[in-house]
């Protein structure tokens, strides 16, 4: 499955205006694009912001993947830290899989890398956008108060969600042959309660 962490396409389209229509329709539309765009920016500001704290070891971070996720057992489990140029950061990685069902968690902390960084990372957190196609669809969207975003495609029963957690904890979860809300349940079964709140 293609992993996905960044979301461009709302910039262009917020940047976008439509040829069509009155120029009172036209003004509207420009001042609501301009308005969208200057939210991004001003949210992708305030992130950017944020100084840059010691992250929490992997081993803590592998310590939050269960033994079993929606009924299937995890089969591997890793963790690594890695730090360049004054930047740190932690992962986790679970792989959960039995027949032809298969989850995949990666739990990343980025509050060792801080301002911009991070902001690019998790842009999908700072706009709200929706795209269908006759396969799947991919959107942002609010989980258990986490903003995130999801990607299914109905054919393959695949599916990707990522959230974004406490402002600096970047939680993936790619999922075979298993519905959304099978996905959904599995990141509800981790706890994360023990991750520092900022």
């Amino acid at each position: 499955m293609k992993k996905l962490y960044y979301f461009p396409a709302f910039i262009i389209s917020v940047m976008t205006f439509s040829a069509c229509g009155g120029k009172k329709e036209e003004s509207e539309e420009k001042k609501s694009s301009l308005g969208a765009f200057k939210e991004f920016a001003e949210k992708a500001e305030e992130m950017s912001k944020k100084e840059a704290v010691e992250p929490v070891s992997f081993q803590e971070l592998k310590e939050l993947l269960p033994s079993e996720l929606a009924g299937i057992p995890r089969t591997e489990a890793e963790g690594e830290s890695n730090g360049s140029m004054g930047f740190k950061i932690s992962v986790a990685k679970g792989k959960y899989k039995e027949g032809d069902k298969s989850i995949d968690v990666d739990i990343m902390d980025l509050g060792g890398v801080g301002g911009f960084a991070v902001a690019g990372l998790a842009a999908w957190t700072l706009a709200e956008s929706e795209r269908e196609t006759d396969t799947g669809y991919e959107r942002t969207i609010k989980l258990d108060g986490h903003k995130g975003f999801e990607k299914y495609n109905n054919t393959d029963k695949a599916g990707e969600l990522k959230l974004f957690l406490n402002e600096r904890f970047l939680v993936s979860l790619e999922g075979d042959n298993l519905s959304m809300d099978e996905i959904k349940s599995a990141f509800r079964q981790i706890n994360f309660s023990k991750l520092p709140k900022e």
